[in-house]
């Protein structure tokens, strides 16, 4: 019995999806489970498997076309099964007529000149020949014969000063660079569509701090020295995401969204963390962040980080973040601005740790500093609840052990 395979609901707010790759071809053996191709949600590119066992017989829809949800997008069957009628191709195009050869070309009348055959000697003709000249061009020497008439010697003086003459070199321009157009799909289509409804539908604003990355820098140094009794290497992402989950708790205004004309503050504190993958920017959330101890964050982000570099990560580890961390300091960006993940209300952009002097009780030190900025909607929060959201987050990263205690 014939089987078809509609595109999946792979995401609570997913209304349609596009076909981002095949894995199999149609004439191959699929068995029921195996990974069939991969789908493009409005997150992140995901396995789908097939929902039976047999061939698949047609792929209706192709690699890159976007199709609703339930949409039928190819067919499995029985190995001896022929495909329904309904999905069968239609009848071949009548091949078009051959083109009619064309008709020989009817051979050339002899050149001549002011409609009279070319005057020239025997002789003149000869030369002419062995020259190599036309006759289209015999009829262009200036002749010193009787009336006009050319002669042996007149096609040599021709031959002679055509010689002397520089040929002329054409002047070649230089090939202009092409553009190339690169096609907009997957994630990174994706991700246009959503940073521009972020920015139509959001009224941006955006806060900066300096932090005194000291203490969690000597906080890390004790961690990763105890690598192998944690088991796992603890990052600054790691130690940011756990403050950021704190002071979410203790801001709930901030761990909020807009629904029409209310504003909704969530129950749950679920922090995505930007990553850059092969095929685009892919944010895997970490659920219920502010319950978990800090090592448990570290193994958490280091799985959805490797799932993210393969590929591998599922629609539920990309689903209901709350709030956004975007870290740009490993590509040594000092500071930056980022665009508000929707449907979410804010954003911290972190940029990179380095050296600098700074002022502590009354003396110029060199301190470790890093920036964060914080982009917030408008509608939901305000300018002083954004930044005792942030300084809280400042304080929490300047003295790590309030957050640990």
């Amino acid at each position: 019995m014939a089987t078809e395979v509609v595109m999946p609901k792979l995401g609570l707010t997913m209304e349609e999806g596009s076909v981002n790759k095949w894995l199999k071809k149609e004439g191959d053996a699929v068995q029921e489970g195996e990974p069939l191709m991969e789908v493009m949600t409005d997150k992140a590119a995901v396995e789908v498997e097939s929902p039976a066992s047999g061939v698949l017989r047609k792929i209706i829809v192709p690699e890159g076309e976007t199709v609703p949800l339930a949409t039928v997008i190819a067919v499995i069957t029985d190995p001896d099964e022929p495909l329904p009628g309904k999905y069968a191709q239609g009848p071949a195009k009548p091949a078009e007529p051959a083109a009619a050869a064309p008709a020989p070309e009817e051979p050339k009348a002899p050149v001549r000149r002011g409609g009279e055959r070319v005057k020239a000697s025997p002789a003149a003709k000869r030369v002419a020949r062995e020259q190599g000249l036309s006759e289209e061009e015999l009829s262009q020497v200036p002749g010193t014969g009787p009336g006009g008439r050319i002669t042996e010697g007149d096609v040599l003086d021709y031959v002679a000063a055509k010689a002397a003459k520089p040929a002329e070199v054409p002047v070649v321009a230089a090939p202009a660079a092409e553009d190339v157009l690169v096609p907009v799909k997957g994630i990174r289509k994706i991700m246009a569509e959503r940073m521009v409804e972020s920015v139509k539908n959001a009224p941006q604003f955006s806060i900066a701090m300096e932090v005194d990355m000291a203490e969690t820098a000597a906080l890390r140094t004790k961690l990763v020295a105890d690598e192998e009794l944690l088991g796992v290497r603890v990052s600054y992402t790691d130690i940011l995401a756990y403050m950021v989950g704190r002071a979410l708790e203790e801001h709930p205004q901030i761990n909020a969204r807009w629904e029409g004309d209310q504003i909704r503050q969530l129950g749950e504190i679920n922090v995505g963390i930007a990553v850059g993958a092969e095929t685009g920017l892919v944010v895997p959330v970490v659920k219920a962040i502010n319950q978990k101890r800090l090592v448990d964050v570290a193994r958490e982000i280091k799985e959805l980080s490797k799932k993210a570099q393969a590929g591998k990560l599922s629609p539920d580890e990309l689903q209901g973040g709350t709030f956004t961390i975007s870290n740009l300091g490993m590509f040594g960006v000092d500071r930056f601005t980022a665009i508000i993940n929707p449907p979410e209300s804010a954003i911290l952009a972190v940029g990179r740790i380095k050296e600098q002097p700074m002022v502590v009780d009354g003396e110029v030190v060199i301190r470790p500093t890093m920036w964060i900025t914080l982009t917030g909607d408008h509608r939901v929060l305000d300018g002083v609840q954004a930044a005792k959201f942030l300084a809280r987050v400042k304080e929490l990263l300047e003295n790590p052990l309030l957050a640990l205690a």
